[in-house]
């Protein structure tokens, strides 16, 4: 069976070089330096891609045009941009084009085989709120395990709960201010209102091994290279999608497990 092929299209340097890392497994990716020498790709005859991804470092990188040709040229092909740390404005001075998906380069693990495994359940011209709501229908894949959710305050916590009580989690909600452990969880969910090192180092140290994910709003490069770096498994951005969170739970049972 032919694997989809994707034109991944733009600079992938510093953060944005995380976009290509979800899909390398999954598919075929064709790499392009802008979307004209994409177009001209197809135009001489290249099989139009399933997936185009316009890397996006930068305001106006890519145009309106550019994904109009893009759209002419492959019809079928579902488009999203992804769009760097200094894009973080983007969606509200200058929305995608219909029929293109805007995502953050942080947002883009946990959602690039979502796009995939959507690409025949919608048309490539629904809109983000009739995404939504068809991905509201699709059943949760159920796991078992308890998660341990350190937050700083209540209301978070209990909200980190329920998305993982809808996976099939138990959950177990404790507080840095205590001494604490994971013996027996799955995975540990921290949530800051912003980066903290401290709180991380501290966090990782009495998780004792078991996999720690940290809950950062529009975290930075350095931010998320930082936490791995001394020991978390990866960080999540806020604002999430209940999937964003249950799919990382689930890619770290699947590398536990292999």
């Amino acid at each position: 069976m032919r694997r989809p092929s994707v034109f991944l299209i733009g600079e992938t340097e510093r953060e944005l070089e995380t976009a290509a890392e979800p899909l390398l497994a999954l598919v075929d990716v064709h790499r392009f330096s802008d979307a004209n020498t994409a177009a001209t790709q197809i135009s001489q005859g290249a099989a139009p891609p399933e997936l185009i991804v316009l890397v996006q470092l930068r305001h106006g990188v890519h145009s309106d045009a550019d994904v109009h040709c893009l759209r002419k040229l492959a019809p079928l092909a579902r488009l999203c941009r992804v769009l760097g740390s200094w894009c973080e404005g983007e969606r509200r001075t200058s929305p995608a084009p219909p029929g293109c998906i805007d995502v953050y380069w942080h947002q883009w693990p946990s959602r690039a085989s979502r796009l995939l495994d959507a690409r025949a359940a919608l048309p490539v011209t629904a809109t983000a709120d009739e995404r939504t709501l068809a991905e509201a229908d699709e059943p949760l894949r159920q796991r078992q395990g308890r998660i341990v959710i350190c937050a700083q305050t209540a209301e978070v916590a209990q909200a980190l709960a329920a998305v993982c009580h809808l996976g099939g989690y138990r959950t177990s909600i404790v507080s840095n201010r205590k001494p604490w452990n994971a013996d027996d969880a799955v995975a540990v969910l921290l949530d800051l209102p912003m980066w903290d090192e401290q709180t991380v180092q501290l966090a990782v140290d009495r998780a004792g091994g078991v996999p720690l994910l940290v809950v950062l709003g529009f975290p930075r490069d350095e931010e998320v290279k930082r936490a791995t770096a001394i020991g978390a498994a990866g960080v999540i951005s806020k604002p999430f999608q209940i999937r964003d969170v249950l799919w990382r739970l689930e890619r770290l049972a699947q590398l536990r497990a292999g």
